[in-house]
């Protein structure tokens, strides 16, 4: 019947903010103050029963606090799947940069006047002189 909830507790699972502790809906909710087993700070400890009761007031009831909680998931999903959908892009368009980038790293380079003629398919080809790529081509 008189059981306690810290303030961040309460935050969470009734989906309160901290003017709603104070004078938004009524009168303040009274709180004890203890030292805080897990950090140097104090703690705000606050009934269970009289959060409960702001909570449904604020909410319409639990079934406004359930949709509430429900929204506030799919905002959340939504907004990880946006987040994923920009990262991926963001790695695609880095990865065809650096695919751009290797392709753009040897141009090749063809002497002047080392083209040779091959009679039986009558092309004329010629050869890189970095990698050894032939182009064969015709001249009209």
């Amino acid at each position: 019947k008189h059981s306690f909830i810290t303030k961040t507790e309460a935050k969470q699972r009734f989906l309160l903010k901290d003017c709603d502790f104070e004078e938004r809906c009524g009168p303040p909710l009274k709180y004890l103050v203890k030292r805080n087993p897990h950090s140097y700070g104090d703690m705000k400890l606050y009934l269970q029963c009289q959060v409960e009761a702001r909570a449904h007031e604020i909410w319409g009831g639990s079934e406004g606090l359930e949709e509430e909680r429900q929204k506030r998931t799919e905002a959340k999903e939504k907004r990880q799947e946006t987040k994923y959908v920009k990262s991926i892009k963001e790695l695609r368009r880095a990865v065809n940069l650096t695919g751009l980038q290797s392709s753009r790293i040897h141009e090749h380079v063809y002497a002047a006047g080392q083209d040779v003629y091959d009679s039986g398919t009558d092309l004329w080809i010629k050869t890189c002189s970095v990698c050894g790529y032939q182009v064969t081509f015709e001249k009209l």
